[in-house]
């Protein structure tokens, strides 16, 4: 799936839900090894990435190392109230947390971490496309901001549709890299997923998503076999 099909709207809804298998967050927390705190997810959804950190935390035997306050722009279990977290006015405000972990919908995330970034006492991380950082819009942003950027060798499988053509990777935006006096980010591949994990994973993200969704997904894949039926026809 290119990345103008990552911020197409859906037929279900006008959203970009695209649910974060835990793969990744298992290779970042292997890389960061995170303290205890309290983590906020922004655009839970179905809680793809709040089970994905809890269960990574329970085969380390850490299993109350975090707490969670969770939302999402749709009314599901883990919107604690429904809230649009692109949007300055929300139930959150006069809250802080440890850590804001999330997928950001791809179209508004620049919204998103504005909202977030007043709220964070350590880090804000962010699943994104690496090509975030080409743009000429986000440029201050990122030279007042710069990220740590932690990058998946591998392309993950999105709402069960093929692999995005893009190169993913947790932006890292620290409270402690704001503090020096010149802009630093550091640049780290981040270890690869045996393909069989991969695949495991991202079949159970998929599978916890709802029927609409699913339905959602399928038209998709039709639309992919009917444009690969049309070029094998276009053929001499």
């Amino acid at each position: 799936m290119s990345r103008s099909q990552r911020t197409k709207p859906d037929r279900t809804g006008q959203l970009e839900i695209f649910p974060t298998p835990s793969w990744p967050v298992h290779r970042l927390l292997d890389r960061l090894n995170p303290r205890p705190g309290h983590w906020f997810e922004p655009a839970a959804g179905e809680g793809h990435i709040v089970r994905a950190v809890d269960d990574w935390l329970s085969s380390r035997g850490r299993k109350n190392d975090i707490t969670w306050t969770t939302t999402d722009i749709r009314s599901t279990p883990y919107a604690q109230p429904p809230a649009d977290m692109t949007k300055a006015v929300h139930p959150f405000v006069n809250l802080t947390f440890d850590v804001v972990l999330t997928n950001p919908p791809f179209s508004k995330a620049q919204a998103m971490f504005e909202v977030c970034w007043p709220l964070v006492k350590r880090a804000l991380v962010f699943l994104l496309p690496v090509s975030w950082l080409g743009s000429g819009d986000r440029a201050v942003l990122l030279r007042e901001f710069t990220p740590n950027l932690f990058v998946l060798p591998e392309r993950p499988i999105f709402r069960g549709c093929g692999t995005d053509c893009e190169t993913y990777g947790w932006f890292v935006f620290s409270r402690k890299l704001q503090s020096l006096p010149v802009d630093f980010g550091t640049l780290c591949i981040l270890p690869p997923t045996p393909v069989g994990a991969r695949r495991a994973s991202e079949a159970d993200a998929f599978a916890q998503m709802p029927a609409e969704w699913h339905r959602e997904a399928e038209a998709q894949r039709e639309e992919q076999r009917a444009r690969a039926r049309a070029r094998r026809g276009k053929k001499p």
